[in-house]
């Protein structure tokens, strides 16, 4: 029998592309988002490189009550 799994929002992690793509925007348009709009959900390091390009994400939760909150700017 197949469980369905229940997975936490606090804790399941969304990569910078799915972000983009839930919020709308193209990679580079989250990242001049990230820098304009102080009250988008900070990035989450996913590995101890301090590279560039290493690899981050958000938290589902935080990303959603972001949009949600953007949603009711426009009632």
């Amino acid at each position: 029998m197949n469980e369905a799994k229940i997975i936490d929002p606090d804790s399941y992690i969304i990569r910078i592309n799915e972000a983009a793509k839930m919020c709308g925007f193209s990679r580079s348009g989250l990242d001049k988002l990230r820098l304009k709009d102080a009250t988008f959900p900070k990035a989450i390091p996913l590995t101890n490189s301090k590279a560039r390009n290493a690899p981050r994400g958000f938290t589902y939760a935080e990303l959603k009550a972001w949009i949600d909150q953007r949603k009711a700017l426009r009632e």
